[in-house]
Protein backbone atom coordinates (compact mmCIF):
# COMPACT_ATOMS: atom_id res chain seq x y z
CA UNK A 1 0.00 0.00 0.00
CA UNK A 2 2.81 2.46 1.05
CA UNK A 3 4.31 1.27 -2.04
CA UNK A 4 1.90 2.39 -4.54
CA UNK A 5 1.25 6.02 -2.12
CA UNK A 6 4.66 6.94 -3.18
CA UNK A 7 4.53 5.88 -6.78
CA UNK A 8 1.29 7.85 -6.73
CA UNK A 9 2.71 10.95 -5.28
CA UNK A 10 5.91 10.38 -7.58
CA UNK A 11 3.72 10.52 -10.92
CA UNK A 12 2.01 13.34 -9.65
CA UNK A 13 5.06 15.33 -9.15
CA UNK A 14 6.48 14.49 -12.25
CA UNK A 15 3.47 16.02 -13.93
CA UNK A 16 3.47 19.10 -12.09
CA UNK A 17 6.81 19.73 -12.50
CA UNK A 18 6.53 19.02 -16.24
CA UNK A 19 3.83 21.66 -16.42
CA UNK A 20 5.40 24.21 -14.70
CA UNK A 21 8.98 23.77 -16.70
CA UNK A 22 6.27 23.93 -19.72
CA UNK A 23 4.68 27.25 -18.54
CA UNK A 24 8.39 28.83 -17.69
CA UNK A 25 9.28 28.34 -21.57
CA UNK A 26 6.43 29.87 -23.00
CA UNK A 27 6.23 32.60 -20.68
CA UNK A 28 10.70 33.52 -21.60
CA UNK A 29 9.93 32.95 -25.23
CA UNK A 30 10.38 37.15 -25.55
CA UNK A 31 13.47 37.19 -23.28
CA UNK A 32 15.73 37.46 -26.40
CA UNK A 33 14.34 40.69 -27.04
CA UNK A 34 15.50 42.59 -23.85
CA UNK A 35 18.57 44.82 -23.93
CA UNK A 36 19.84 47.99 -25.84
CA UNK A 37 19.72 47.85 -29.56
CA UNK A 38 21.36 50.00 -31.78
CA UNK A 39 20.60 50.79 -35.80
CA UNK A 40 23.14 49.72 -38.37
CA UNK A 41 21.83 51.82 -40.86
CA UNK A 42 24.75 54.56 -41.50
CA UNK A 43 21.92 57.01 -42.44
CA UNK A 44 19.35 56.71 -38.97
CA UNK A 45 21.10 56.50 -36.19
CA UNK A 46 18.48 54.86 -33.54
CA UNK A 47 18.41 52.98 -30.36
CA UNK A 48 16.21 50.85 -28.49
CA UNK A 49 16.19 49.65 -25.00
CA UNK A 50 13.81 46.84 -24.03
CA UNK A 51 13.08 46.28 -20.66
CA UNK A 52 9.98 43.07 -20.28
CA UNK A 53 7.86 43.26 -17.23
CA UNK A 54 6.01 39.78 -17.91
CA UNK A 55 5.87 37.68 -21.18
CA UNK A 56 2.84 39.85 -22.42
CA UNK A 57 4.17 43.62 -21.75
CA UNK A 58 7.59 44.86 -22.55
CA UNK A 59 8.71 48.45 -21.82
CA UNK A 60 10.02 50.50 -24.93
CA UNK A 61 12.18 53.82 -25.10
CA UNK A 62 13.23 54.75 -28.78
CA UNK A 63 16.35 56.76 -29.07
CA UNK A 64 15.31 59.45 -26.08
CA UNK A 65 11.72 59.58 -26.54
CA UNK A 66 9.57 58.75 -23.12
CA UNK A 67 9.52 55.07 -22.38
CA UNK A 68 5.68 53.50 -23.20
CA UNK A 69 4.53 50.05 -22.04
CA UNK A 70 3.64 48.02 -25.23
CA UNK A 71 0.95 44.66 -24.79
CA UNK A 72 2.07 41.42 -26.96
CA UNK A 73 -0.95 40.48 -29.62
CA UNK A 74 1.01 37.44 -30.89
CA UNK A 75 1.88 34.45 -28.74
CA UNK A 76 3.20 30.94 -29.03
CA UNK A 77 6.40 32.43 -31.44
CA UNK A 78 9.69 34.05 -30.51
CA UNK A 79 11.10 34.60 -34.13
CA UNK A 80 8.51 37.32 -34.25
CA UNK A 81 7.16 39.30 -31.36
CA UNK A 82 4.15 41.97 -32.03
CA UNK A 83 3.53 44.34 -29.49
CA UNK A 84 1.11 46.98 -29.42
CA UNK A 85 0.91 50.63 -27.94
CA UNK A 86 -2.46 51.81 -25.84
CA UNK A 87 -2.55 54.72 -29.00
CA UNK A 88 -2.71 51.31 -31.49
CA UNK A 89 0.36 51.75 -32.69
CA UNK A 90 2.05 48.19 -33.44
CA UNK A 91 5.59 47.48 -33.00
CA UNK A 92 7.17 44.12 -34.66
CA UNK A 93 10.44 42.77 -33.80
CA UNK A 94 11.34 39.81 -35.95
CA UNK A 95 14.74 37.66 -34.63
CA UNK A 96 17.67 37.30 -37.32
CA UNK A 97 19.97 36.11 -34.92
CA UNK A 98 21.02 36.25 -31.08
CA UNK A 99 22.29 39.85 -31.98
CA UNK A 100 20.61 40.99 -34.57
CA UNK A 101 16.95 41.86 -34.70
CA UNK A 102 14.49 43.35 -37.72
CA UNK A 103 11.85 46.03 -36.22
CA UNK A 104 9.08 47.11 -38.30
CA UNK A 105 6.46 50.07 -37.14
CA UNK A 106 3.24 50.32 -38.24
CA UNK A 107 0.79 53.69 -37.54
CA UNK A 108 -2.37 53.20 -35.82
CA UNK A 109 -5.54 52.63 -38.00
CA UNK A 110 -6.36 55.50 -39.78
CA UNK A 111 -3.16 56.95 -40.31
CA UNK A 112 -0.92 56.17 -43.10
CA UNK A 113 2.39 54.47 -42.63
CA UNK A 114 4.66 51.62 -42.25
CA UNK A 115 8.77 51.61 -41.61
CA UNK A 116 10.56 49.46 -43.77
CA UNK A 117 12.27 47.11 -41.60
CA UNK A 118 15.14 48.84 -39.92
CA UNK A 119 18.32 46.07 -38.84
CA UNK A 120 19.23 46.47 -34.86
CA UNK A 121 22.61 45.36 -33.54
CA UNK A 122 22.67 44.67 -29.65
CA UNK A 123 25.45 46.42 -27.71
CA UNK A 124 27.26 44.74 -25.81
Amino acid sequence: MKKKLVVAIGIIVLIIGGILVINHLKNDDSQWLVGSWESSDSELSSTLDITSTNSDEITLAIDDQEAMQLSRVNKNTSEALVYKSSDGTTYKFIKVSDTKLKFILTAKEGLLGQTDALIYNRVK
